[in-house]
């Protein structure tokens, strides 16, 4: 079989640059002189009487750049596949074997401000013959701690209001630039079953094989991008893969079946095994063990227990280290260094930050995004789970075509991949129990993630961005619910009508969900908005050979805004 797909995004929300005194680096506020040839008469008059010689701008520079842009992807997928039933020694027996490739490719398509031409553009004066030109040697330099170089291309750009800017001059600092992105995978499989024998008369299935899976992913930006002639830092090309080889088996015993004809209905156990080799992360055995018993044919009982894992995957390990703006909540304010989920612990660690920082707070990312960073992580471990499951069936022969099932699920999974928002690792930092008072700039590890300058304030600079976020390991879930399920099917030919009646639905209960991921305060999400504790659904369909109608009507338990 082949697939192919092509699809296109935009970006509906728009995020300028920026040149404001809420910023630094490149971002920071333009400096002009009241005789900038772009100024009005009006505007410098105004400037003048009020007893200026110099003034600075901000703008959002919404009129300049593109920065968000849309992007085009194709998929292509193909599988090709054979499979064989045979007779070896008087058993039956399947074989099969599948290969599978499938890659996607992501273009990214947005623009950029050059930087040095946008210092050469805003540096202007006049020339001999009176015409507005770009100038190495402005009266007031613009672009504090950027010099403008000679470039007989320089067009002089006109910030002074929206829209008003040349065509030429806008040409000359704004950049078209695309990054590429590329995932990839390769799959064979190879897979052998049969029933080898017999125990009590009764066939002992089994069904063993090997998986060879290698997946890559690539992100390449354009050589602007490459060589940092933005307002980012340099961005570079990343790329990885990682090659699982596994092998596993599973085999079913059927203890006791109703041709057996004994006291129990029918009784059976089965085992799963998988040994992964992970070229990343290592070696990994996963299993279960589980079986089912029938007292009488009517009910059922079965179980299982499960240790299992999930390995990174190249997105999580791989991602590339992408620039992000971000805002940084100042959990020290008055009003906030007594709240957090045990405000004692978040008021000592602010005592201690504060000690050392008086000035960190008002923190003005607090109000104003600061330069970020985020992406993969290639030192990923495993998510390791634990699970069991108790569930019954009842089939009453008394009611032909009823089935009613319950199940418990229990799940402890630990090292969840968490891709950590800053506002996670805020708090990581500042409700932490682990925080060194010595260092509260770097309390901890989380703290560290969030650089801060000599007062206590996180650092605004594009070329270096101090926010760094990310897929990390944390530390563990907790989940356990209920399951019920009945379903009634029935010919109405007691009615002399064709066709079959179902009618079913099901119920779900969550006792609890606790997500630990940075050891502060562990939360459960049951019951909150988003993750209900009760769902269930009814449902009636009616079919014939002609037609067929469904009704299903959907609940969804109370939700809370906070426990």
């Amino acid at each position: 079989e082949g697939m192919y797909y092509h699809g296109r995004g935009d970006q509906l929300l728009r995020q300028p640059t920026f040149n404001s005194s809420l910023f630094g680096g490149a971002s920071a506020a333009l400096n002009f002189s009241v005789n900038n040839p772009f100024l009005t008469d009006q505007a410098r008059q105004t400037l003048t009487q009020a007893g200026y010689s110099t003034f600075r701008l901000s703008r959002a520079n919404l009129d300049l750049a593109d920065v968000t842009g849309y992007s085009e992807n194709d998929l292509y997928r193909g599988v090709l596949g054979a499979s064989s039933d045979f007779k070896l020694g008087g058993r039956d027996y399947q074989a099969e074997i599948a290969l599978t490739y499938g890659r996607n490719d992501f273009v990214d398509y947005n623009q950029a401000i050059n930087q040095q031409n946008f210092v050469n553009a805003v540096n202007v004066g006049r020339n001999a013959a009176g015409e507005i030109v770009c100038t190495t040697t402005p009266t007031v330099l613009a672009t504090p701690g950027f010099a403008p170089v000679a470039d007989a291309a320089c067009r002089p750009l006109n910030l002074f209001g929206q829209g008003v800017a040349s065509r030429e001059a806008l040409n000359y600092v704004i950049q078209d630039v695309t990054a590429t992105s590329r995932f990839e995978q390769f799959v064979l499989n190879a897979n052998f079953g049969g029933s080898p024998f017999d125990i009590f008369g009764n066939p002992v299935g089994f069904n063993a094989g090997f998986e060879h899976r290698q997946e890559k992913a690539s992100f390449t930006p354009d050589s602007f991008q490459q060589r940092g002639l933005g307002r980012s830092v340099a961005i570079a090309p990343v790329s990885g893969k990682y090659t699982l080889n596994e092998v596993f088996g599973e085999v079913l015993v059927p203890l006791i079946q109703p041709q057996n004809d004994i006291f129990i209905h029918s009784m059976e156990v089965f085992g799963r095994g998988r040994y992964v080799n992970n070229t990343v992360n290592g070696n990994f055995f996963s299993w279960a063990a589980g079986g089912s018993i029938e007292p009488i044919r009517d009910i059922r009982i079965r179980a299982n227990y499960t240790k299992s894992f999930r390995a990174p995957s190249v997105v999580e390990l791989f991602s590339p280290i992408t620039n992000t703006f971000t805002t940084v909540t100042d959990y020290c304010s008055p009003g906030n260094r007594n709240a957090g989920p045990v405000p004692d612990i978040r008021n000592r660690n602010c005592t201690a930050f504060l000690s050392r920082y008086p000035n960190a707070t008002p923190l003005a990312a607090a109000s104003a995004t600061v330069p970020g960073r985020s992406g993969g992580n290639p030192n990923l471990q495993n998510e390791e789970a634990s699970s069991y499951d108790i569930g019954i069936i009842l089939q009453p022969r008394f009611v032909p075509g009823l089935t009613i099932s319950a199940d418990y699920l229990n799940i402890k999974l630990r090292q969840p991949i968490a891709n950590l928002t800053v506002a996670q690792i805020g708090s990581g930092c500042f409700d932490n129990p682990s925080f060194n008072a010595d260092d509260p700039a770097n309390g901890n590890a989380f703290c560290s993630q969030i650089r801060r300058d000599a007062t206590g304030q996180v650092i605004s600079d594009p070329a270096n961005p101090a926010v760094n976020s990310g897929f990390v390991n944390g530390l563990r879930y907790d989940f356990e619910g209920l399951q019920g399920e009945i379903d009634y099917r029935t010919r109405l030919n007691g009615l002399k009508l064709p066709g079959t009646l179902s009618i079913g639905g099901f119920v779900y209960f969550q006792g609890k969900r606790l997500i630990d991921i940075t050891g502060v305060a562990p939360a459960r999400s049951d019951g909150i908005v988003g993750d209900p504790q009760w769902q269930g659904q009814a449902r009636i369909r009616y079919r014939n050979e002609s037609w067929g109608v469904s009704t299903f009507v959907n609940y969804t338990g109370q939700q809370l805004t906070s426990r």
